[in-house]
């Protein structure tokens, strides 16, 4: 592979003995047991993540190489940052708000140090393979607590029939559908190119099958849905083989579920019956009595209290509760830990300026993304490509975004993203 391909700057990949080959070695590490730490926890996810970017500030600074930081999108992502800066002395609570933004900084220094420095084929398989193993171990646990009514450490569902798997609180649905879509798809890049790649290809159907469906049976619609969206977007990215092994997963998918609903049909019934009680209360009372309709016109109303400077990163669950510029108590539900949308974070948070430079950021990702996009993906990048757009799928709820476990899973696959899109154009530019 060549250094336009991996994105080295000139000397960059030095041999393990060099100061720059140890911190690249130490970074390419941190970066392979990434899938651990985010199944450990926020903080090893944060610890590996932080690291990863301080090594490669600490390359750049020994090389003297900061062309990363000319990248369109890298200067957003700093501008985005200086402003969440500047916005923190007029939060409800600045020290709350500057302590939130100070550290931002390394979510999009991440994402360029796998884009621009880390990334290879050698470590594309190695990450793939481990954070498979750590799939399969989750997915196993939720397949257990599922039939057996616990899982392998004793844990039983919660009282409303949601699954943990190994985690202590109802996530993970969404924790394998952030980590699925990436892996997946690079597994279907690996499993293509092994000496018998029908048998490759039927493990891996089963394999995404088999994650597929304890993302259905751990109770989290969203996540189902989003699950067979990327799913579906993926396969409408690639082409040939792999769109036609994408397509066999979904109709098997559906054909698991109809199963499914004949062998468990309170399971189905369970997500129906949500799903109409749902759509009739909004029909019958509006938005405004829903749980996370309190939520979201709680975050409207103190955006249109503060509309340039937005109440400061972290701040909604002060701001909700004040009596000046929150709702009424008579909304109950008005107040939680962030708005459980994340547009809606950016806006109440730091502003329409801040929404508005955010939303420059994303179309600057999908500007580096879609020449190689439509130009035909590979599996990991049209994999990438559906985790980040199901991660910032806007109907709905989500989770905070400036969360570092958040975080650990969005800028792992924007990262992974930026990367195989900038190989592909050197790829085909040597072609050419």
């Amino acid at each position: 592979m060549s250094r336009a391909a991996s994105g080295a700057a000139p000397g960059a990949a030095p041999a393990p003995s060099t100061a720059g080959g140890r911190l690249r070695a130490a970074a390419r590490a941190l970066v392979v047991l990434l899938p651990v730490c985010y199944l450990a926890g926020r903080v090893p996810t944060d610890a590996a993540l932080s690291l990863v970017a301080l090594l490669f500030l600490a390359r750049s600074a020994l090389a003297r190489d900061w062309a990363w930081l000319r990248r369109g999108w890298v200067r957003l992502a700093l501008g985005l940052w200086l402003w969440m800066l500047a916005v923190s002395p007029f939060a409800v609570d600045p020290s709350l708000s500057f302590s939130q933004a100070l550290f931002w900084w390394r979510f999009p220094v991440f994402a360029a140090a796998l884009a621009c420095w880390l990334l290879d084929e050698a470590l594309l398989r190695r990450l793939v393979t481990v954070g498979a193993a750590v799939l399969a171990l989750v997915v196993l646990d939720t397949w257990i607590q599922f039939l057996s009514g616990a899982d392998l450490l004793g844990k039983p569902p919660t009282e409303s029939g949601r699954l943990t798997g190994p985690f202590d609180d109802p996530r993970v649905g969404t924790w394998t559908m952030r980590l699925l879509l990436p892996v997946a798809f690079g597994l279907l890049g690996l499993a293509l190119q092994r000496r018998r790649p029908a048998l490759a290809a039927a493990l891996w159907l089963a394999f995404v099958l088999a994650a597929a469906g304890a993302v259905a049976v751990s109770g989290e619609r969203m996540a189902t849905l989003l699950t067979l969206l990327g799913l579906a977007f993926g396969a409408w990215l690639l082409r040939g083989g792999p769109r036609r092994l994408l397509l066999a997963a979904l109709a098997a998918a559906l054909a698991g579920a109809a199963a499914l609903a004949a062998w468990q049909p309170q399971l189905v019934q369970r997500f129906v019956d949500q799903t109409r009680q749902t759509l009739e209360a909004l029909a019958r009372e509006g938005l405004a009595e829903r749980h996370y309709g309190q939520i979201w016109l709680s975050a409207l109303h103190l955006a249109g209290q503060r509309p340039l400077t937005g109440v400061g990163l972290k701040n909604f669950r002060v701001a909700c509760d004040d009596p000046e510029l929150g709702l009424p108590p008579s909304y109950a539900g008005r107040c939680t830990t962030h708005p459980h949308n994340l547009y809606l974070e950016w806006l109440v948070e730091t502003g329409l300026p801040g929404l508005l430079l955010f939303a420059a950021l994303v179309a600057a990702w999908a500007r580096a993304l879609l020449p190689a996009l439509r130009a035909g993906p590979s599996p990991w990048l049209a994999g990438c490509a559906a985790a980040l757009a199901a991660q910032l799928w806007p109907l709905g709820p989500t989770g905070s975004f400036f969360s570092n476990w958040y975080g650990g899973a969005f800028y792992l696959a924007l990262g992974g993203a930026l990367w195989a899109a900038r190989a592909q154009a050197a790829s085909s530019s040597r072609g050419s």
